[in-house]
Parts: structure tokens; sequence; C-alpha cells
């Protein structure tokens, strides 16, 4: 049977269908003769099949986000390995009544997480199955789409809102334009718009802006994780503007919009780690659980008007560690959940399949009582395969300990040989704690962020260590603070030294954390002193040393590690909690630092390898009677006293300097870089 007849069979009622292909594209081309695809992703920007109306390679295909297509074609050969994040991503991109071909080679198919994939298939409504080009599985969902179709009521005392209203698709985004006027006039500081993929949470975002550009001038701001995520943003404001009768002047960069302007007003696109000081209320930031929770407290707190909206359940990050953010900090909030999938029906197949595959919906259990004996339990990986229940119960604890969670950690949980997964199991069997691990050791070349490379950067001899570095850590919320998190890591820790590892650590962004650490007996060594791109938070490395003989790392780990936060505060962590840098100071202990580790650091920063004054700022603290003054200019003396003695920012020296930030900055490098040389030549002697 044909791709285009099976095709017709899966769309006929209205719902989306998806077709798991196994074979080469040339058979895949053989049987595709009754059949188009609008959109083809390939790995390379084209493709041998004649059937493709469109092809864009996989490094364009987040361009196309918040377009719809009848039908679209995956085709993964020549690829590396299962694409998670762009297969999911891709899924939405279907409309009603279109269909999702997936072609996928045999050797693919037959990796753990190839096998694991078809058999989530062979359970979903809805799905046709391709071998060779023989048709090995049809499953059509026969159950009828609702009929019901959403018309708004556009009744509202305010004029503008009422012809936004007619631009609404669902009962979600009505509430959502209705709570507008009163959050912006009101006390709240926050209006969330929340709910699942496909909800019209970054368009209805886009009329409110509208609204907002139409009653009062200003120079507005979004925020998104990437250009990419905020058009369907800029796309419903131009729609809401040209409804209101207002012309919208837009500006693009690289093909993608990145202002918009009318009537005396302007929203443009920020990056998330770029300053968004200087614009008017309010700052409108677009899908928050991938820009971070940490920077959205920072601007509820700042910025006091803030309109955001996050995916609770989806691809983009981990939506409800925002919900649990919020609930307890977030005091005075507006949120609005839209429930109504805008593209197709709901209940739709596709979407159910797509949760289903990667487990976006995955919640732990609520359990209220610790029930003994605790049993530790090592997971086989093809057992997470072969036992669905399993691997959800593991992964809806996962997902609770990390600021984002992807389908890429789901293909390379299964498909990798990098993560070990632990558990604890109670007297009932199910699983109450769990972690991640992944094993590290000196070399390697590995692209993660490595605890082992945390540790080099100090200049601490790491040859031949061995570690467990612990990825994600997770309790059962419902049961976390009665020690089962300290139990599993006591358990994690004897077996590292039966399979002869040196030591335990980790590397985490969550500040809230840090206590479980120390309270356990590991050093916080590290606390990174810029923000994590990703997170918007500070990374910081904990670490202990089981073995006696390599003991002397984490003590020299301990003594740099004190002396940076000592030393240093007032200039890197003047933002980091308090409470949580008493914390990380109180697991370490002063004492004397050999001097050639210090030259070891300093030998790194002028040669280029350590980019930033920070990473050698309490050495030329702590040295700063050593130094060389005549070697600097009267500017060079300035800004680094001012910056290394008084902790005042680039925008301050800046400012009482008379230069602008970025020649500030670079005179500041170009000052401590000749500190450096002259440190460098007096304490070690040579250059």
């Amino acid at each position: 049977m044909g791709i285009g007849e099976v095709a017709g069979k899966l769309t006929d009622l209205g719902w989306r269908g998806f077709i798991y292909f196994v074979g080469a594209p040339s058979t895949l081309e053989e049987i595709s003769n009754d059949a188009e695809y609008e959109l083809c992703i390939s790995r390379y920007a084209e493709t041998s099949l004649e059937q493709c109306s469109e092809t864009v390679s996989f490094k364009d295909a987040h361009r196309l986000l918040g377009a719809e297509y009848r039908s679209v074609a995956l085709l993964l050969e020549g690829g590396r390995g299962w694409p998670g994040n762009l297969l999911a991503a891709t899924m939405e991109l279907v409309s009603r009544a279109g269909y999702y071909l997936l072609q996928v080679p045999v050797e693919l198919s037959d990796t753990r997480f190839g096998r694991y994939f078809e058999a989530r298939v062979r359970e979903a409504d809805n799905t046709a199955i391709y071998r060779h080009g023989e048709l090995a599985g049809l499953n059509i969902y026969t159950v009828r789409p609702p009929q019901t179709k959403f018309s708004p009521s556009v009744s509202s005392s305010d004029r503008i809102i009422r012809r936004l209203l007619c631009l609404t698709a669902s009962p979600g985004q009505a509430r959502a334009l209705r709570s507008l006027p009163s959050f912006l006039y009101g006390r709240n500081k926050l209006l969330m718009v929340i709910g699942d993929r496909g909800r019209g949470k970054s368009s209805v975002l886009g009329l409110m802006a509208a609204y907002v550009m139409a009653k009062r001038r200003g120079r507005y701001c979004v925020v998104g994780h990437s250009p990419e995520a905020v058009q369907s943003f800029f796309k419903h404001l131009i729609r809401g503007l040209e409804a209101l009768g207002l012309r919208a002047a837009v500006e693009t960069g690289d093909g993608l919009i990145t202002s918009v302007s009318s009537s005396g007003s302007t929203i443009v696109y920020r990056r998330p780690w770029r300053r968004v000081d200087g614009f008017d209320k309010p700052l409108f930031v677009d899908e928050a659980a991938a820009v971070g929770v940490a920077r959205l407290m920072r601007w509820y707190r700042r910025i006091g008007k803030v309109i955001a909206s996050t995916t609770i359940h989806g691809y983009e990050g981990s939506g409800r560690a925002i919900l649990k953010i919020m609930e307890e900090y977030f005091h005075r909030k507006t949120v609005v959940k839209l429930s109504r999938p805008i593209r197709y029906y709901p209940g739709d197949p596709l979407e159910r399949l797509f949760y289903r595959v990667f487990h976006l919906d995955a919640e732990p259990l609520d359990k209220k009582e610790v029930v003994e004996p605790l049993q530790y339990r090592v997971v086989d990986k093809d057992e997470l395969v072969g036992d669905y229940g399993l691997l959800r119960r593991i992964y809806g604890l996962l997902v609770t300990a990390h600021y984002r969670n992807e389908p890429d950690d789901l293909v390379l949980l299964l498909d990798t040989d990098y993560f070990d997964i632990r558990c604890v199991v109670d007297g009932r069997g199910d699983i109450v704690a769990v972690a991640q691990l992944r094993h590290e050791e000196a070399g390697g070349n590995d692209r993660s962020v490595r605890l082992i490379d945390k540790i080099s950067r100090y200049g601490v001899e790491a040859g031949g260590l061995r570690i467990w570095r612990v990825v994600r850590i997770a309790v059962t919320p419902s049961l976390q603070r009665r020690g089962i998190g300290s139990r599993l890591l006591r358990e994690i820790e004897e077996e590292a030294q039966r399979t002869g590892k040196h030591g335990v650590g980790a590397i985490f962004s969550g500040y809230t954390t840090i206590r479980f650490w120390t309270r356990n007996g590991y050093r916080a060594f590290y606390v990174s002193p810029r923000y994590n791109r990703a997170t918007g938070e500070k990374n910081v490395a904990v670490i202990k040393i089981l073995d006696n003989e390599k003991k002397y790392v984490e003590e020299m780990l301990s003594r740099i590690g004190y002396r940076v936060l000592a030393l240093t505060a007032h200039i890197s962590y003047r933002d980091f909690g308090t409470e949580k840098l008493v914390e990380a100071l109180g697991s370490l202990t002063p004492g004397e630092i050999p001097v050639a580790l210090d030259c070891s650091r300093l030998k790194k920063y002028i040669a280029g390898e350590n980019v930033y004054l920070e990473s050698i700022a309490d050495i030329l603290i702590a040295y700063i009677d050593k130094l060389d003054w005549n070697r600097l200019g009267e500017k060079e003396k300035h800004v680094l006293v001012a910056r290394l003695l008084q902790g005042k920012t680039i925008t301050d020296i800046a400012g009482f300097t008379g230069l602008s930030a970025s020649e500030a900055e670079k005179i500041l490098e170009r000052a401590a870089r000749k500190a450096s040389v002259s440190l460098l030549e007096s304490m070690c002697g040579s250059r």
C-alpha cells in the first residue's frame, strides 16, 4: 500500500497521523508516488526525493517553528544518531489533518532508543509502520474529533481589548487578553500564561504587546532563548497592530524579525543574557522555562512588571520548576492557563505519541510516607528499554532535578554509555530517589561540562583521577528532607570505592541545593563568577575524594576555593545569595597554597586559556604588594584598583573614567595581563 493511500486513511477524520518508515530513502521514493511532502528535513539542504516540495537542513529547521504544513518528512539517512530535539520540535509543524513521516535507516532503528521508539509507535493510535517498503503495521484512530469551533466573545469595557479579542483562537487566550488591563494598572508584578505545547501562548503574548504599544508610547523588550523562538510573538504582534488600524514598521536580521515599531512605540528582541535595563515596563518573556528560572526571579524583583509565558510539559525546559518557584516566591502574580490546542483537535494522537515517547508529562509519585526497607538498585539500560513503566517513573523524578529536560537527554540516556542510573526503591517497590551518574577521568576529550576540567582550572594535578559526577539527583518531592537523598549518595560513594573510583562530585546551578551537598561532606570548591547563559544562575562545583592517596586534591581545591570566595566576593559574588556564600565557605578550609599552583594559573591566564580576569583575581589581590605598578599607565592603575580593591562594576568604572563600557573593559583586561606578567616574574622567576 502506497504512502499516499495510508496517509489518507490516517487523516481522513481530521486527526494528525504518524508514519514510521525503516529503510533507505530510495525505497521510500518507490512507494511515495501517490504522496507529496510539503516539507522535507534532511541532514543537508537537499534530498533525492522527488516528492519534496521544500527541503531544509537539520540546522535550519528551527527557523520554521511556528509555520504549518500538511505533510512533513524527517529523513535520518546519513544522520549520526537520533536527533531527539529536532524530532520533537518538527512534529509541531504538522497542521490538523496532516501527517508526519519519519524515515530511519536500519542501523538507527536497531539502537536502544530505536527499539524503544518503535515499541511506542506500535502502541499508539493513528500510526503506520513500514519496513523495507512493506506495510508492517497500521492502527487507524476511528474516534471522531470534536466539531465545536471557538467563537470569541468580544465583550469588554476596553475598546482595544474588544478589537484584539477577534484574533483569539481559544477561551484561554481570550481570558489572558481580558486580564491584561487590570494587571498593567494593578499591584501584581507577574502575568504568567502557562500551558502545554501548541496552545498559542506566544501568539497571545504578541496580542498583549500590541495592546501595550497602542495604549502608551514606549520602548519595550521581548526576551526569548533565540530569535527564532519569538517569531510567532512578533507575527501576532503585527496582526494585532493591523487589527487596531496601526501600521507596523518591521526590522529584520538574517531573515528574522528583530524589532517592530508603531505610533511612537517600539519593541525589540533581546537574548536572555543581555541587559534589559532601560526599557519601559512591562518586560515580555517568551518561554520563560527556556530562558531560566533565576533570570525570571531577578526580573520579577527588579523590573516589577513582567508578562511571560512558559510551557509546563515540553521540550523547551522544565516549566514545572517555574510553577514551584512561582508558588514559593512570586506572591504578586496573575496566572492564566491555556488548555485547548490551536492547530489541531484536543486529544490529537500525534501529540499523545510525542508526549508518550519523550515523557514530557511524566510526574513523580505523590507519596506521603517512607515504606521501609529502602534498597539501592543498579538499573540496566536494556531494562529501561523493555520496561516503559520503570523508565517513566525514573524520568518523572529526573525532570524535577534539572532546569531543563530535553528529548535529546532521553536519547543520550538510552543510546550512549555516558550515563549510569542508580535509584532507591522502598518496601512497596516504588522508586523514591534516583541519580544519573557520569564517569570522568583525567584526559578525555568529550564536550560535556566536566568536573575534572574545573579541577584543572585551579592548576591542581588531577592525573589518573577517576570520579563519578552526579549529573542529576532527585527525591520524590513529597518525601524530601527525610534523608533519602543522603542515603542514596552514601550508597553511590560506597559503590564508587568498590569499583576503583577516587571520588564523587557534581556541578549544578540550583542555589537551593548547596546545603544538601555540604551537609553530606562535599566541598563547594568552585562558584562561577559569571552567570550560566542557559540557566541564568552561577554554576557550583562540589567534590568529595574517597581515596586517601588522592585526598590532597580535595585539600588543595578547598584552600584555593576558600581564598577565591573570601577575596573576590565583593567583585564576583555580590549577587550570590549571602546564605549560600556562607554555606560554601563553611565547607572549605583556609590554608597555605603552593606558589607553583598560583604560577600555573597565572600562566594559563596570560596564555589565554582562562579568558576572564575573575579566574586570577584572587591571586592579584593576595599578592598586590608584589605588583610592579610602574608597568601600568595611569588609567590602567585606576581601573585595576577600582575593580579589584573596590569591587566597582564596569559600568561604574566607565562612569568615573569617561570611557565607554567596552573601552573600560579592554583597559581592565590589559592592566590585568600586565599585572599578571609582573607577578609571574616576581613570584615564579620567569615569564
